[in-house]
């Protein structure tokens, strides 16, 4: 937005990278040298957690699991917002967006979410994307900082939003 911004090439995340099955398990017991819960999600989860699963699989014919130790996880609803994070960002393709900015871009970290307007990376209508921040680097003799980042809504816009903790 600075007239320093430019994008790199737009790229859609791999099919290898898809999970619509998720264990995370939580709450560390460091006695017993095991976890204590299990939070399965799958396409029989109900809500709008279960439904985005099932598209998952049918959309991409791709049904895979992803076991995820969480040891700094204690309590259930963290462990559902954590579920529902990796709904998003795995059971769905997104475009990733390399893009470059001047040095006001130091303050930006990992995980981040931003508003990038550039034609290319618009959302249908929106004139812009929100992207989350996956990578960044720094071109000290450019003087950018190049950063990379994944689209932060579905690419078809199709999913409900996973807000719901059912």
């Amino acid at each position: 937005e600075n007239g320093e911004d430019e994008i790199g090439e737009i790229t859609i995340s791999p099919s290898e990278h898809i999970f619509n099955q998720f264990d995370i398990l939580y709450e560390w017991n460091e006695a017993a040298k095991k976890f204590n819960k299990v939070l399965h999600l799958d396409e029989s989860t109900s809500g709008a957690r279960g439904t985005w699963l099932t598209d998952s699989q049918a959309t991409y014919n791709i049904t895979r699991r992803k076991t995820i130790e969480c040891r700094w996880i204690n309590d259930d609803n963290t462990a559902t917002s954590w579920g529902n994070w990796c709904i998003y960002r795995f059971a769905d393709r997104h475009r990733i967006v390399p893009f470059a900015v001047g040095w006001n871009g130091l303050e930006m970290e990992l995980g981040d979410i931003v508003t990038l307007t550039h034609p290319d990376v618009a959302a249908v209508g929106a004139g812009s994307a929100y992207l989350e921040i996956m990578k960044i680097q720094t071109d000290l003799m450019a003087g950018k900082i190049i950063m990379t980042g994944f689209e932060a809504s579905p690419p078809n816009g199709a999913h409900t939003a996973l807000t719901d903790p059912t």
